[in-house]
């Protein structure tokens, strides 16, 4: 590679990561801790405090972890949260007092942890860049790919939250390059190894990578090599998972109860799998998809290995989970790169046939996924619906008054010193009954009771001004600014 070639691969990863970023760091302070709420306002971002606190409580780092993340999201999140700490960046306190009375210091800590989704989620597109700068034959494609992933609204919305779902994300793209790019020498069946270990250490769903790492390490000439290869495979990732979640097996019983009481959010049901279906228009944007559909024709068409791998990802992947009946769009996050490579398999192959035609459908793409992220993170800037239905609360309803809720997440933080909180006893009927889309009771149950509408707080995703559909933005939204309805018992 010449050095005008040189100069020109690092201008574009330079501009790949500067469109990765913007996205994921506008809007990125949105809901956090504040003298008006001691929590964020996404319902999963305290989670990994829930687990880190329990390995403080039991006096050691060996053990199973809150939830459904592995051990290596929480000692990657704990080794930066004790630098920075050290560093002086940030204030750890163990008791609620301090945060109580400093709730910025409290933020602080909460926007560190985000800014791993945010690195995980720049460091996708520099994967796929640099797969490029590798890949001569798919250079075109794997580039393309790389400024569509920035852009996609899911993966850049899923970048706001501390959660582990961006840097489970990365080992999803990591390990559809590498499978890509794989040789079946003895270092490429290391790294599999490596990044399958990883992918699974860091969120044990990640597990279904196992089929299509399994099918596309087949050797077809021999039995034996294949079992062999799958076992230096497996060898590699099992060690991986073990060693980034010792508490597996230090500390079973716990770990057990954990996956067991995950299971509850599997409720397979055709109807909940044609609402996840859904949402991946709104997680991807329809133009996208549409591009991808096309992508996978042509990849089929042209025989393509890196558009076979991620194929096959695409099919053994989406498949489990439609059937969970779990209908979170940030289901699809670990498939945001196969939507992106498809994609770009459809753009480049329309600007190698006719330039006009590859500029044009770009130039729309382009269009449909600066409306969708607008639209999104225009939602993330605003006022969260949570704030001025607080403030009207106060005005409106008097001291003392018995205020019901059903889930503290979704609704305004009230002053308990005021107010008189009645949790998730509807029977008791309080005079006052504050809900979201999200809670129950429903409306109707409401109404039945001899509720009556005193107050509705909603702010529907726009663009310049017209409100959009679902189709336009992913549902993982419903955490930013949910409709607040206050009801009073006639």
């Amino acid at each position: 590679m010449d050095n005008s070639t040189t100069g020109r691969s690092y201008f574009i990863l330079f501009a790949i990561l500067l469109i990765s970023t913007i996205p994921r760091i506008y809007g990125i302070t949105w809901g956090l801790p504040s003298a008006t709420h001691m929590w964020p306002y996404h319902v999963d971002e305290p989670t990994l405090f829930f687990g880190l606190k329990r390995a403080i409580s039991e006096r050691s780092p060996f053990i199973a972890f809150h939830g459904f993340w592995g051990g290596l999201y929480y000692y990657l999140a704990a080794g930066l949260f004790g630098t920075a700490h050290l560093l002086g960046l940030i204030v750890l306190k163990s008791g609620r007092e301090y945060y109580l009375n400093n709730p910025d210091a409290l933020a602080s800590v909460y926007l560190l942890g985000r800014m791993i989704s945010v690195a995980a989620g720049i460091g996708s597109s520099a994967i796929l860049w640099l797969a490029g700068k590798k890949d001569k034959e798919n250079r075109d494609v794997y580039w393309c790919s790389a400024f569509i992933l920035a852009l996609l609204p899911l993966p850049a919305l899923m970048s706001h939250i501390q959660t582990g779902h961006s840097l489970a994300a990365l080992w999803s793209t990591l390990l559809v390059v590498a499978l890509a790019q794989n040789d079946n020498s003895r270092r490429s069946e290391l790294m599999l190894g490596l990044i399958a270990g990883a992918a699974v250490g860091t969120e044990y769903a990640q597990g279904l990578w196992a089929l299509p790492m399994g099918l596309l390490t087949i050797d077809r000439s021999s039995v034996k090599i294949t079992l062999l290869r799958w076992a230096r495979i497996a060898g590699v990732a099992i060690g991986v998972i073990l060693i980034t979640n010792p508490g597996i097996v230090l500390d079973y019983n716990y770990w057990r109860e954990m996956q067991i009481s995950q299971s509850k959010f599997i409720s397979p049901g055709i109807d909940k799998s044609f609402i996840l279906l859904g949402r991946l228009l709104g997680s991807f944007n329809p133009i996208i998809l549409l591009f991808a559909a096309g992508g996978v024709f042509i990849s089929i068409r042209n025989r393509s290995k890196l558009g076979f791998v991620v194929l096959i990802h695409l099919v053994f992947y989406s498949i489990p989970v439609l059937c969970t009946g779990n209908i979170f769009s940030r289901r699809w996050n670990p498939i945001s790169a196969d939507i992106a490579i498809m994609s770009a398999f459809c753009i480049v192959a329309l600007f190698r046939k006719n330039k006009f035609a590859g500029m044009s459908c770009s130039f729309v793409g382009l269009i449909a996924l600066l409306i969708s992220l607008i639209a999104t993170f225009t939602s993330f800037t605003d006022k969260d619906t949570r704030d001025p239905s607080r403030e009207w609360i106060i005005e409106n309803i008097s001291a003392g008054t018995s205020i019901g809720i059903e889930n503290w997440f979704f609704v305004p933080h009230i002053p308990i010193d005021r107010y008189e909180i009645t949790r998730d006893e509807f029977e008791k009927r309080p005079p006052i009954w504050i809900t979201s889309q999200e809670n129950a009771p429903v409306p109707r149950q409401l109404k039945e009771a001899g509720y009556n509408q005193i107050a509705l707080f909603h702010r529907p995703v726009t663009f310049s001004g017209y409100e959009l559909n679902e189709y336009w933005y992913p549902s993982e939204i419903r955490y930013v600014n949910p409709d607040i309805s206050v009801w009073e018992k006639k």
